[in-house]
């Protein structure tokens, strides 16, 4: 082969090469070597030691194509020998020469007597950005590079960007490296991070993060000390006064001491003199001495243990505590103690390198042999009696080193006997990848299809230098259904909003489960379907913790967490903690996931962090959780996956089967119809099909032989074995019902079996590991072949959760769309149409892949269960149609005759066959060469038929279904051909029901229109069905009456497209002419285009006939009509495309027409004078039409008129406009409408060329600035982003004109934009501001004289004012004049009330008036300060609503008490007894008042149960007689010491409700957190409390006692005047509530009125009842009248508006904790005004009144 020949020759050049670098080195005097000959070596050494690669690389294709590979494999093992003979002699030679060269220059660089000492290299420090190192590395970089002249600049430029890393690096990487950008570079830098205000704030900052001590160490005494100096001599340098902070920085540092260290410090304060100052000197001198002490006290204790353990070693009498068999040292020396048991090395057997070149878990296997300690690895003592801690993970007594995984899932007793296994037992559960290689990491694969990851994944190449991050795992006790605890591993998510439990833990638990129909949504909207919830007792491993918690069940949470194993030894975890997950560093599945629910719940105060690229620890009631960032060098290499666990549980109340995916469908309807472009492979698509070409075979019987293509290694796979047993199973027993379809199953798996499709696997031939398909059937009574398919289901999950599809490749299109090949079916006088027989099952899986394609099945359920493998390709997986497909389009690339090959790639659809021609003998000529290509690997064509009947053998005039390419039998319409007449129709069957939203859709989505024949019709239901989505109805909600009489008429007139007959061919025989005419038009609901075929023959006969269609309904977004018909334009012009793109027959000329003069306009602009949305579609229209040509047409003949406003089914048949186009296209073109169109000069959407940008920028310049707007200032939302956007539009005029400029924004580059913004703002404020630019005199009116204004030289505006002799800055002289109202200056104010950190409106006016003069500013700084919402919040200002009108029971006359309010009031300390051992206990007061009177009963009750109350209310009514209502507080309104009322109020209303209703009582609550409504309620508590406090004090009485005391202020209560003294002699007492609680029997029957009656008529019952009777018409004349008057609340303050931002005022927390929401709804009272609201808060609806509510400013509307 000439490649080979070619290898040959290369291999032999390389040979060449070696042979003379030999014979190099052989020529070399070794001895006397120069300074030129080493500098050559090195340079031959690094081109050899490069050659390597190459010669490899050709060895290796040599030895592939060859036959004789002993001979190739001879040749390598001698070159291979000379090569690293020759590189390793070259090696030794430079060695030696570097050798003798350092020491001839240390010997002649010393003389004298003086002993050379060599001093260590300084290195230079490494800066990345932080500025803690900052001045560290300036000094050392000035004094070593910087300053040091004997270094060129080049090489101090090297020495710089070899010192820089990270952000700083980034800095400097943009300026060209040569000498006189050194300094460039530098100052560069300087500038950036000598900030002396930024570096102050970091030492500081430093200061006050300085890690607390947790136990009393030297070292840590020792790293405070060097901390706190590091940071103040830092501080010192750069000129802080530290001396002066003796009394902070001992405050700061002392709450960072540990316990004993700050009782020895407040002790030594205690022995100073009283009047001494403490200095923090003393402070440090007390530091440094503990620290010296404590030292000395631990190498103290260490010397004793030395000398302890010394005495004990040499002592004849003391026995060892384990006999140590002598291994070979006789003599028995003190050597042989410290021989590694391993290597017999003299070094521990913890530091023996072959003994930690092993795992853990062997390790644990040779501890035994070797007779040491399990925790210490030394010999002489067992683990139970060594002294020194545990392992550091776990804190069992065995070492770090054997540390091993052994968690599972299981019961506690099971793992307290798993621990005395030595096995590595590595956890597998169901729904996680198989851990597969535990040196490299986890393997992962994603999973796409089959179960959801709530994680979100990103894979890293395994390459990559990106570290991890540990999430918060934790191992917890989980409840069984029998109370038997499980261990379990969860993992802990702030994210979630739900409690999650995987399938497996759920089903091993046995708990009860409750149905759900729910959805739980994680990153991007990923969405998994939810169906049961369980409830799930929790423990900690130590039962400090428990918790009920509710969790749904998913079928898998995550995959494996983390993803790559963690490497110890570098965490310095402290070994006093315990670890919530002690094997948090080892990847394992995760059965639970705790939510934010309970997340809080959990969490501790404290943390500590591990170090820079370490992860913190975190304490929580579990034990600790590590989590955070690890640095790639803790973490083994591998697969890395990026982590994100977001969940949130979704329902939707209004329907149950909500699909989001439907929605999205249903918006494809008005945004997505477009005509699909052609698109490119992917880079797996690329993969696929290079996959293909390397893999794919032709078998002797010529058929092909492919290989499965794999994105994934197949060892994911998990178990398939019993999903495959349980679906057959199911199978057999659905089918048992069904004889007829179960014998046609049967028949078609045993055709299946006896065409060689698939065989019998025996059990002693069976892989060690296969994967099992499951399989159903599906039947279609439609089909003319098989009825009944059996479908193989390749997306079924594994155990792993990992299907056989997620692993595959799905490979790209490889053959032309449907529409495409419509095209061209539309235009061949005689057509064939066929499909390939069993295309799939034609093509042979190679026998290495067919492992993977397994079945169960059996003929008979009595029979064994039987495996069965597929050997063919098999419709179900992901690849099969790119495989079949694939090989189709490799015969045509095969064939040698190009028209057969033309119609194998481009006229199939996955196994359908739609071609024809123009002459007969060549359509049977094809026919026959199409068969025998595809018959030479066995594709058979079959079912044929075409509309020439001597084309086919058998003519089936039935009609064809072109839905062609798709398997879906549940479409009852699509686009249909009838051959024996060569017209399409479109079929119908079955009958639409339906009002819902659902049913619509269903019905629109099955007409299968590719070529939008039907759009007029189409466009109507779809205009129906975006009308009904603006309404928001749910899926299954009926429709309205409205849209429901629309819908029943398109339902009854559908079936009429039954009738509909269309002709196939659209150009005539012979066609002499060829022509494209393409109509668009639109409305305010729709629009589209059409494209007609125009043919003419040689007689002069025109036939003009619709080609295709495309329709789109408008957007939501209301959009202008000319707008609109350019939309139109573009789809008509994209048909154009797709069409041309597709026949192979073109046109001659192409005609665009359009009813639009506006959109003919445009396309006659130049598209640069256009706005954007116009401007883009305008291009795109000309770049896809070229030099076809645009006219008008009148919108009378524009057949796509019916597109924009549509048709119905009935009538679509009788429009020969649609069908045919317009009349004067069969006509000349003399005759069609004229092109009279000229470009208007008045077109919409055109850019205004009056450009005053020159104006603005030089000032010298005296135009008029007034009339036009350069900057649209209410664009902008901040005034920092106003001020650089303006910067960077000047940076790049300036760049425009001369050199560039690139880099961050300067100040001079932002002040010249200021200047440009303010001369704007100016102009546009001040029609002064003209005048002076024109050097004209202002008005004698004008409101500026007492300003004194004048132009600066930037032409700004600035006050002249009176103080120009003081010595103030020219800014505060002169200050800049800008107007309040322009929305510059209210971004200006903003800008500075948050820079001033919301300072109030004095300072913001204050500090805005050294530069600048705002004309009406104190206004302004007020708006602002109140429109701030972080200030509102503060202030947390509530809204008070006008008093309400009284409530009608408390003006209602008659019985007193007939309405009341309750409340209770307590607790009170009462006593037992007199005397003694009396005991304290806590009772209330239940306080009734009656709304009327204001007459006030009190009980006295023991405790706060229900029963108590209802006593108490029994008493009442026993005295009182029985209430009509009864106002209650609703017990949310009690807080502080009222909690327990509030309690017993909220748990029991519910219950007292009911009590109430037996007895005929009405219970009323008020809103929460409003106790103002029941104002007599609480101002009855507080007159009793006040005569409470001043009789009792702080004496504790009896029982008796304190309700008699009770009963004399209830009558002080009652005697209380309700009005004041009346005008009427004859009254001499005032009114009282006691007037009204005379006199009434309980059981008083109705009197007549006694009133008018004479006194001494009456009896003494009557004159009883005429005082009754007088004291009630003097409550109505008296008291009522004064109620009118509303003492506070006199008129509405605010208002609340629905959808407005407020907060809840909560009494307990500051305003910045309380919650925020929404006002969703107000409830208006009698009067119309509205005082109670319900917000809708992250937790839920709550209902609040307005004194509990604090709006939120509402942000302003920008123009």
């Amino acid at each position: 082969m000439p490649e080979d020949k070619e290898q040959i020759r290369k291999r032999a050049s390389y040979k060449g090469q070696i042979t003379a670098f030999s014979n190099y080195l052989n020529s070399l005097k070794v001895s006397s070597l120069a300074a030129t000959e080493v500098n050559e070596l090195q340079l031959r050494i690094s081109r050899i030691e490069s050659m390597y690669e190459r010669y490899d690389e050709v060895q290796l294709s040599i030895e592939c194509n060859t036959d004789n590979i002993d001979a190739q494999i001879s040749e390598r093992t001698d070159f291979e020998s000379l090569y690293f003979k020759s590189l390793s002699l070259a090696k030794r030679i430079l060695a030696d020469c570097i050798k003798s060269d350092d020491v001839s220059s240390d010997g002649g660089s010393h003389s004298g007597n003086h002993k050379f000492v060599k001093l260590p290299t300084i290195q230079l420090p490494k800066f990345n950005g932080s500025y803690d190192n900052w001045l560290e590395f300036h000094d050392t970089f000035i004094s070593l590079i910087h300053l040091n002249d004997e270094i060129d600049d080049i090489n101090k430029f090297h020495y710089l960007r070899a010192s820089l890393e990270g952000p700083a690096a980034v800095i400097i990487q943009s300026i060209e490296f040569s000498a006189a950008n050194y300094t460039v570079a530098w100052t560069i830098l300087c500038d950036r991070y000598d900030n002396k205000r930024l570096l102050i704030q970091n030492h500081v900052t430093a200061l006050f993060n300085i890690a607390p001590i947790n136990k009393e160490l030297s070292v840590n005494l020792k790293r405070l000390i060097d901390q706190i100096n590091k940071n103040l001599r830092a501080l010192e340098s750069l000129g802080e006064p530290t001396k002066q902070w003796d009394t902070l920085l001992i405050h700061i540092i002392t709450q960072k001491l540990d316990a004993k260290t700050y009782r020895e410090w407040e002790e030594s304060k205690g022995r100073l003199e009283k009047d001494t100052p403490i200095t923090f000197d003393i402070f440090l001198m007390f530091l440094k001495n503990r620290a010296d002490l404590i030292e000395t006290l631990e190498m103290s204790n260490s010397g004793a243990t030395n000398r302890l353990n010394s005495s004990i070693k040499y002592a004849p009498k003391v026995k060892a505590m384990v006999s140590v068999r002598d291994t070979g040292n006789k003599n028995g020396s003190a050597f042989s103690a410290k021989l590694c048991p391993k290597c017999k090395g003299d070094h521990k057997l913890s530091s023996c390198p072959q003994f930690l070149g092993l795992s853990n878990d062997v390790r644990l296997q040779l501890l035994p042999e070797y007779k040491v300690c399990f925790n210490c690895l030394n010999s002489g003592h067992y683990a139970n009696h060594c002294k020194k801690p545990g392992c550091k993970i776990c804190r069992r007594k065995h070492n770090t080193l054997v540390h091993v995984a052994d968690y599972q899932s299981k019961p506690i007793t099971d793992i307290n006997t798993s621990n005395t296994s030595s096995g590595n037992n590595k956890p597998v559960m169901q729904g996680h990848f198989e851990q597969t290689n535990s040196s490299t990491g986890s393997q992962l694969s994603s999973n796409s299809n089959a179960h959801l990851s709530l994680s979100a994944k990103v894979g890293t190449a395994s390459c990559s230098e990106q570290g991890d991050v540990l999430l918060s795992t934790a191992l917890i006790k989980v409840i069984g259904k029998n109370g038997c605890p499980y261990i379990a591993r969860a993992i802990l998510d702030s994210g979630s909003n739900a409690c999650l439990i995987t399938e497996e833990l759920y089903q091993r638990l046995g708990l009860p489960a409750q149905n759900v129909n729910q959805s739980v949504v994680g990153i991007n909207n990923a969405s998994a379907h939810i169906k049961k919830i369980c409830k799930v007792s929790i423990k900690s491993l130590n039962d400090n913790f428990s918790s009920n918690l509710h969790c749904f069940v998913l079928p898998s949470i995550t995959q494996n967490v983390p993803t790559r194993y963690v490497n110890l030894s570098n965490l310095k975890i402290p070994s006093n903690i315990s670890l919530a997950d002690p094997n948090f560093h080892s990847p394992a599945p995760v059965d639970m996931l705790i939510g934010a629910d309970v997340f809080w719940d959990l969490i501790g105060t404290q943390r500590l962090k591990l170090g820079d690229g370490q992860p913190i620890l975190c304490e929580t009631s579990l034990g600790w959780l590590v989590s955070g960032p690890i640095d790639y060098r803790y973490v083994k290499k591998g697969v890395n996956f990026i982590k994100c666990n977001f969940t949130r549980i979704f329902q939707d109340e209004a329907s149950k089967d909500l699909d989001e995916d439907i929605q999205k469908q249903l918006v494809r309807f008005w945004h997505l119809e477009e005509v699909s472009p052609a698109s490119l492979y992917s880079n797996r698509e690329k993969l696929c099909e290079e996959h293909f070409l390397k893999n794919t075979t032709r078998l002797a019987n010529g058929r092909f032989c492919v290989r499965i293509p794999l994105k994934h290694n197949p060892d994911v796979l998990g178990d398939s074995w019993p999903r495959a047993k349980k679906c057959l199973l199911s199978l057999e027993r659905r089918l048992a019902g069904q004889s007829q379809v179960y014998e046609m199953y049967k028949e078609f798996m045993s055709e299946y079996e006896s065409l060689g499709h698939m065989e019998k696997c025996e059990n002693d031939n069976l892989p060690r590991k296969m994967h099992f398909i499951p399989h159903h059937g599906v039947l279609r009574e439609s089909s003319t072949t098989t009825k009944l398919r059996v479908v193989f289901n390749a997306s079924s999950p594994t155990s792993s959760g990992v299907s056989l599809n997620n692993i595959q490749m799905v490979g790209p299109v490889v053959q032309d769309d449907l529409l495409s090949i419509l095209l061209r079916f539309r235009l061949h006088k005689y057509v064939l149409t066929a499909d390939v027989e069993k295309m799939y099952r034609q093509i042979v899986i190679h026998p290495d892949d067919r492992y993977l394609q397994q079945i169960v099945w059996r003929d008979n359920p009595s029979e064994q269960l039987q495996a069965y493998q597929l050997n063919t390709v098999t419709y179900g997986t992901s690849s099969a149609p790119f495989l079949a497909t694939r090989c189709l389009q490799q015969l045509g690339l095969e064939c040698t005759d190009d028209k057969v090959a033309q119609v194998i790639i481009h006229d199939f659809y996955v196994d359908d066959l739609l071609t024809g021609g123009d002459d007969i003998n060549e359509v049977t000529d094809l026919r026959r060469k199409v068969t025998s290509t595809l018959a030479s690997a066995h594709m058979v064509l079959r079912k044929w038929k075409s509309n020439e009947s001597q084309l086919v053998s058998e003519n089936d005039i039935s009609p064809l279904d072109l839905n062609i390419g798709g398997f879906e039998p549940t479409k009852t319409l699509g686009l249909g051909w009838q051959s024996h007449t060569d017209q399409l129709c479109f079929p119908i069957g079955g009958l639409f029901s339906g009002r819902t939203k659902r049913d619509m859709l269903s019905v629109i989505s099955q007409i299968f229109d590719p070529l939008g024949l039907l759009s007029p019709c189409v466009i109507k239901m779809k205009m129906l069905l975006q009308q009904l989505w603006l309404l928001k109805l749910s899926w299954d909600e009926q429709l309205t009456p409205e849209i429901s009489k629309m819908w029943a008429e398109i339902i009854v007139d559908l079936p009429k497209l039954n009738t509909l007959r269309i002709p196939r061919r659209v150009i005539c025989d012979s066609p002499s002419l060829f022509e494209f005419h393409i109509f668009s038009d639109a409305s305010e609901r729709a629009y589209g285009a059409c494209l007609y075929v125009r043919s003419v023959n040689d007689q002069g006969e025109v036939l003009i006939q619709l080609l295709m269609a495309k329709s789109r309904v408008a957007p939501l977004k209301p959009i202008t009509i000319p707008r609109l018909e350019l939309c139109g334009a573009l789809v008509g012009a994209r048909l154009y495309q797709k069409v041309v793109a597709s026949l192979r027959q073109q046109a001659k000329r192409t005609f665009f027409w359009t009813d639009s003069s506006i959109v003919l306009g445009w396309l006659k602009v130049l598209p640069s004078k256009l706005q954007p949305f116009v401007r883009n579609r305008v291009t795109e229209i000309l770049e896809k039409t070229g030099n076809c040509e645009w006219r008008h047409v009148p919108t009378e003949c524009n057949p796509a008129d019916h597109i924009s406003r549509g048709v119905s089914c009935k009538d679509i048949s009788s429009m020969s406009k649609w069908w045919s186009g317009p009349e004067f296209l069969k006509k000349e073109v003399s005759h069609w409408p004229a092109n009279f169109l000229s470009i208007n000069h008045e077109l919409p959407e055109i850019k205004s060329s009056n450009v005053i940008l020159h104006g603005i920028l030089h000032s010298s310049n005296n135009e008029d600035l007034g009339g036009n707007k350069l900057i649209e200032f209410k664009r902008f939302s901040k005034y920092t982003r106003l001020n650089q956007t303006v910067a960077y539009v000047l940076r790049f005029i300036n760049n425009c004109r001369k050199q560039s400029v690139h880099g961050p924004q300067s100040n001079q580059e932002l002040q010249t934009a200021l200047n440009v913004i303010i001369r704007i703002s100016q102009s546009e404020s001040f029609e002064e501001y003209t005048m002076l630019i024109k050097n004209k005199s202002l008005p004698t009116k004008s409101p500026l004289h007492k300003f004194n204004v004048f132009l600066d030289d930037n032409k700004i505006m600035r006050v002249g004012g009176r103080l120009e002799n003081s010595d103030y800055c020219y800014e505060k002289k002169h200050p800049i004049l800008i107007q309040s109202t322009h929305y510059f200056t209210k971004l200006l104010f903003n800008y500075e009330h948050i820079r001033l950190m919301h300072a109030g409106p004095q300072l913001m006016l204050a500090t805005i008036r050294e530069m600048y003069w705002p004309i009406r500013g104190r206004n302004l700084a007020r708006s602002c300060y109140r429109q701030c919402v972080r200030c509102n919040r503060m202030k947390g200002k509530t809204i008070s609503p006008i008093m309400g009108n009284l409530p009608h029971q408390r003006i209602l006359s008659g019985f007193p008490f007939q309405n009341i309010g309750l409340d209770y009031a307590g607790p009170i300390q009462s006593v037992s007894r007199h005397g003694r051992g009396c005991k304290i206990v806590k009772v209330y007061i239940a306080i009734f008042i009656c709304f009327a009177t204001k007459s006030i009963h009190l009980e006295l009750v023991g405790d706060l149960t229900s029963n108590t109350f209802i006593l108490a209310l029994r008493r009442f009514m026993s005295r009182r007689g029985k209430p009509l209502n009864i106002y209650s507080d609703n017990g949310t309104s009690f807080v502080g010491a009222y909690n327990d009322i509030s309690k017993f109020i909220g748990t029991c209303c519910n219950s007292l409700s009911e009590v109430m209703a037996n007895e005929g009582i009405n219970f009323h609550f008020i809103p929460p957190y409003s106790p103002h409504f029941a104002g007599l309620a609480e101002a009855g508590v507080k007159c009793i409390k006040y005569h409470l406090v001043r009789v009792l004090g702080n004496c504790n009485v009896t029982y008796e006692e304190l309700n008699t005391t009770l009963i004399q202020i209830e009558a002080i209560l009652n005697s209380r005047p309700l009005t004041p003294l009346s005008t009427n002699p004859e009254d001499l007492l005032p009114l009282t509530p006691g007037h009204f609680l005379v006199g009434r029997p309980l059981t008083s029957l109705p009197t007549p009125d006694y009133k008018d009656h004479s006194v001494s008529s009456l009896t003494r019952f009557q004159r009883i009842e005429q005082l009754r009777q007088h004291f009630w018409a003097r409550w109505s004349k008296e008291y009522i009248l004064e109620l009118q008057l509303r003492m506070k609340w006199r008129s509405c303050k605010g208002s609340l508006k629905l959808n407005s931002l407020v907060l809840l005022k909560e009494e307990n927390s500051p305003p910045l904790k309380w919650k925020m929401g929404r006002i969703v709804a107000v409830h208006p009272g009698s009067d119309g005004v509205s005082r109670v609201a319900d917000i809708k808060t992250s937790t839920g609806i709550v209902r609040r009144s307005f004194s509990k509510i604090c709006p939120l400013p509402e942000p302003e509307e920008s123009g």
